[in-house]
């Protein structure tokens, strides 16, 4: 097609064989190419066949091509420089030339040669001269490179805790007990579990201080399972617990949520009463709140004769996490008569529980208190403070809280997008995502999911692929809540094949075959996904009767999916009766005015809108 001298053409073809393998063929488009007098300058093919011959080891052929390009004055650029450094993972005398040679001609502030210069001297076991690179960047916002310098001292502690672990076995310490329990804690903080458990195996005789250091290694290595296995163990063998074992296995039954382990643990404690210390209750008090026992936490408190803020704290957010919202301010207000100063744990459980209310005058006066007792710096108590505002219907004071926060963490920034989102701006909730990135975080799943949801409610299909394809290239671990809400926007950017049936007749069938073949009782979410689907379809008349004859009463989220398909179908009398109803539910919910307002003011009933801002 004579095509052979187009530059994206030629390049694209050298790529695809080098990315298959095929390195002679690659070589071979190349030749033909520049015979034809074609790109003969254009480095982004000269690059394309130099990054082949150095990933497949044909190292020699590759410094010829590389000698080629001077010869025929193609000129370097970063991406070269980076192939090359690449190069020398194994011989730093090479690499430190080529870094003198991009210090020399000013190549410096490439984030990919930087990050390749890191690697490179890390890889050669110089994690100093990783360092000092680092150190002389000028942007340190680039978080690959900050990982590849981690590893690189990680893999340098290892390497050196694996030489003392040999000098120690060469000097006849091996079965020293303290010896022992320190190259266990060494292997479990350099996630080397297998390592862990080969020096605990080792020991035919253990102290109880070694068991506690097999037990911490799994629990800080996420193998919760393990170390609720191995108490058994140290149990079943005759040894008694101390404090530290009792503390950390009460943490690893919160985290699975296992109240029967932990009772047994309970019991336990009330036998030895020497293992009574605030510690230990606090542990109790989280497990019994996240298995939803808020009537045994409170007993576990009401037992502590010298309460600190730590076991006020546990109560509270006991209360607060099982939505015994009034409770919790109740026991802030004895806790305030008592003269203990809350800190930013209590401070953060008890703002979100205000979110929880929506209560808005309540928000204002505990972020006055944050102001005054210092907290409303601490990243969860400024995160707790959007959520609420966010819930109560007020994102520009949700903004005002997060411009202000010095130290954004991910939870504050999916705070936001939640709360744009929830207040019917999606525009701005899905323009915080890009922002995540360009501040040097990794998006986590629960952004994933807010965004997407976002951005279904606008149907912007590139941007939808666009957050999906960050999820698959930045390796975002996902679950159920994102792969919904992934196949949820496609749907509703119209990615799904309708040639059989219509989507509004199929959901209904789906919604009816639940009861009628699985058996299985639809839920809340399931009528709110109706009425959703049947709103946006602009059968609202369909949705109204379908309210009507649900099975259990209908909750605030189905009559605000109504009040906000009304909006958008422009139905006055059908918006108005949902925002009744909502209304009628509670007051204070700061949400439901801001969905009516709109109505109002897009209908141009001005008088209505002055109507609802005075009430």
């Amino acid at each position: 097609m004579g095509l052979q001298c187009d530059p994206y053409i030629s390049t694209s073809l050298v790529n695809m064989y080098v990315k298959c393998g095929s390195l002679c063929n690659a070589v071979q488009v190349f030749n033909v190419t520049t015979q034809w007098g074609c790109l003969v300058q254009d480095i982004t093919l000269w690059n394309s066949v130099l990054d082949g011959y150095f990933r497949y080891g044909v190292v020699d052929d590759g410094v010829v091509h590389f000698r080629r390009m001077g010869l025929m004055g193609v000129g370097l650029d970063a991406y070269t420089l980076t192939i090359l450094v690449r190069s020398c993972w194994s011989n730093v005398v090479v690499g430190r030339q080529i870094h003198g040679y991009i210090v020399g001609n000013v190549f410096s502030g490439d984030p990919y040669l930087d990050s390749a210069l890191v690697h490179m001297y890390v890889k050669c076991g110089r994690p100093m001269e990783a360092w000092k690179v680092f150190d002389q960047l000028e942007d340190k916002s680039n978080i690959v490179v900050w990982n590849v310098l981690i590893n690189g001292f990680v893999k340098m502690d290892v390497d050196m805790g694996r030489e003392v672990h040999c000098d120690a076995i060469k000097m006849g310490f091996e079965w020293d007990p303290y010896v022992r329990t320190s190259l266990l804690t060494m292997y479990g903080k350099c996630r080397l579990v297998k390592d862990s458990e080969r020096v605990f195996d080792g020991l035919p005789h253990k102290e109880v201080a070694l068991w506690n250091a097999m037990i911490s290694a799994y629990i800080n290595n996420n193998h919760v399972h393990e170390a609720l296995s191995i108490y058994s163990q140290m149990r079943v063998d005759g040894f008694k617990s101390d404090s530290f074992t009792t503390s950390i296995i009460l943490s690893a039954s919160s985290i699975v949520g296992s109240h029967d382990f932990g009772r047994c643990i309970h019991v336990e404690v009330i036998k030895r009463p020497i293992l009574s210390n605030t510690m230990i209750q606090s542990s109790l008090l989280t497990l019994y709140a996240k298995c939803g026992q808020t009537e045994d936490a409170n007993l576990v408190f009401s037992s502590i004769e010298k309460k600190d803020v730590v076991a006020w704290g546990s109560m509270i957010s006991a209360f607060c996490q099982n939505s015994k919202y009034e409770d919790a301010f109740s026991l802030l207000r004895k806790m305030m008569a008592e003269e203990v100063k809350a800190d930013s744990t209590i401070m953060s459980s008890v703002i979100g529980a205000i979110g929880g209310l929506e209560y808005v005058k309540m928000a204002y006066g505990f972020h006055g208190l944050a102001i005054k007792n210092g907290t409303e710096s601490d990243v969860f108590v400024g995160s707790a403070l959007i959520d609420t505002y966010g819930k109560c219907g007020l994102p520009e004071d949700a903004r005002c809280v997060f411009s202000h926060m010095q130290e954004k963490s991910l939870i504050a920034w999916n705070s936001m997008i939640s709360c744009y989102s929830r207040n019917g701006l999606p525009e701005l909730s899905i323009s915080v995502f890009p922002q995540i990135l360009e501040h040097g975080l990794i998006p986590n799943s629960v952004t994933l999911t807010n965004t997407l949801v976002a951005i279904s409610s606008l149907t912007v299909l590139l941007k939808g692929k666009s957050v999906h394809g960050k999820k698959v290239r930045l390796e975002i671990q996902s679950d159920i809540q994102v792969e919904n809400a992934a196949i949820n926007m496609y749907i509703k950017c119209g990615c799904l094949n309708l040639q059989s049936f219509w989507l509004g007749e199929e959901g209904l069938m789906i919604y009816q075959s639940m009861r009628k073949h699985y058996e299985i009782e639809p839920m809340m979410e399931h009528c709110v996904n109706m009425v959703d689907l049947l709103g946006r379809a602009g059968r609202l008349s369909e949705a109204l009767k379908f309210i009507q004859s649900m099975h259990i009463e209908p909750d605030h989220r189905v009559w605000l999916c109504l009040l906000c398909a009304s909006r958008t179908h422009q139905n006055m009398l059908l918006g108005e009766l949902a925002a009744d109803k909502l209304l009628k539910m509670d007051i204070a919910r700061g949400s439901n005015f801001v969905q009516l307002l709109n109505l109002y003011g897009e209908g141009e009933l001005w008088e209505k809108v002055a109507s609802l801002r005075v009430s």
